[in-house]
């Protein structure tokens, strides 16, 4: 290991990596596939770490921090490569909580200022360059120009080198987010089968729930009523089997909604699971159970999981089942039910935005039904319209030079 850490501090990448190449292939000799992991790992940081410094301009001078973060539905990862004197000299990585309805915008701002909180004042970087356009970038710069004493410059490079460490960055993120959603699959992977056997007990099921199904319904006093259905296959979740339902009234009756979407999955009798799981108690389980009685479907296992005390209920019984708190099991059903209410919720958020930008849209002079659906075909939110160069506008189809002025005028 000595050696290892003196051939880095010289720079010998070379050599570095074919010591561990032959680590790597040592510990898979022996079946050590753990540690041979490990080694793999090392190799692939060592290689993002070489491509950095080959990245990095020549300027002694160069006293930057590049700040990147990648996410998808259920992770997020930040990425810092810090250059002093033109030298890559640390690479900080740090796996990001997701809070519920937390939008891209506000996570990023949010991890910007908490990173930068715990940094001391004289170890900022003069320049700070971004992976995302932040409406509060001049804020966040006189606050850190405030506490260093001197200037610290915030970009977001649209080319050249700055860009491409950018890119390097959100590549080495998604590289370290990915790697920790393998790790949090294998370990959840331990209980899965755990709490199928349990569940199936626990249920009176004649088979362990193989297949299942979660149904929630999203709406705002009964506006924009839409609903979710997730599906789990073995433990896994089954992201194109996923469902998003548009009501077909706006109405503040969950009941009369669940019933509906639940029709509208299972009339057709294809590809039917074996447990369904209503996100509701009581009466949520026996209105959706009426649906599956008159599509003669009651056979199929169903259960309602009522939030407050996290209690089960089946249709027609009076009295929940209270599972173990710290039970595989519950903890298994609760993963289910919030993912479907996160799909559900993300899809009444995207509605309610572009109903609200068609609403702006509709005040701009010349722009018809045809261009405002190419308009939402292409960005989609009023933030990001907002954000489109003058020129990006324009090579819409149908949209002029005027035209794209009226609508950024009007936003």
């Amino acid at each position: 290991m000595l050696i290892q850490v003196e051939l880095l501090l010289k720079g010998d990448f070379s050599d570095l990596k074919a010591i561990l190449q032959q680590e790597m292939q040592r510990h898979s000799d022996n079946q050590e596939y753990e540690k041979a992991a490990k080694a793999r790992d090392r190799i692939r940081a060592l290689e993002t770490f070489n491509e950095a410094q080959n990245v990095i301009s020549d300027d002694k001078n160069l006293d930057q921090d590049v700040f990147a973060i990648v996410r998808d539905d259920d992770n997020a990862c930040l990425q810092v490569f810090k250059t002093r004197a033109g030298r890559l000299i640390n690479r900080d990585s740090l796996d990001l909580s997701l809070s519920e309805g937390e939008d891209e915008l506000e996570l990023y701002e949010s991890a910007l200022e908490q990173y930068y909180s715990q940094v001391a004042d004289a170890e900022l970087p003069r320049e700070l360059v971004l992976n995302m356009e932040l409406e509060s970038m001049q804020l966040i710069a006189d606050w850190l120009t405030e506490r260093k004493g001197s200037k610290v410059k915030i970009i977001k490079p649209k080319r050249g080198e700055k860009l491409a460490l950018v890119k390097l960055a959100e590549r080495n993120a998604r590289l370290i987010m990915d790697k920790l959603k393998l790790e949090q699959m294998e370990e959840a992977s331990k209980d899965i089968n755990t709490a199928l056997a349990n569940l199936e007990r626990e249920l009176d099921m004649r088979t362990q729930p193989q297949k299942i199904e979660c149904f929630d319904i999203s709406h705002m006093q009964g506006s924009n009523v839409v609903a979710s259905m997730v599906c789990f296959v073995d433990g896994i979740p089954e992201k194109e089997q996923y469902r998003r339902f548009k009501l077909s009234i706006d109405q503040n009756d969950d009941f009369a909604s669940m019933q509906e979407v639940v029709r509208r999955r299972y009339k057709s009798k294809e590809a039917l699971p074996n447990l369904i799981i209503i996100d509701g108690g009581k009466g949520q389980v026996n209105a959706a159970y009426e649906v599956m009685k008159e599509l003669e479907l009651d056979y199929i296992k169903m259960v309602g999981l009522a939030k407050r005390e996290e209690e089960f209920y089946l249709p027609g019984e009076s009295m929940p089942i209270i599972l173990d708190r710290k039970s595989p099991e519950l903890f298994f059903v609760q993963r289910i039910r919030n993912e479907a209410h996160r799909f559900a919720v993300s899809y009444h958020r995207n509605l309610r935005s572009r109903r609200s930008l068609t609403s702006v849209l509709d005040s701009v002079p010349g722009l018809g039904p045809k261009k405002r659906k190419v308009l939402l075909d292409e960005f989609g939110t009023l933030g990001k319209i907002k954000e489109a160069k003058l020129e990006e506008l324009v090579a819409l189809p149908g949209i002029n030079e005027a035209l794209a002025k009226k609508i950024q005028t009007a936003i």
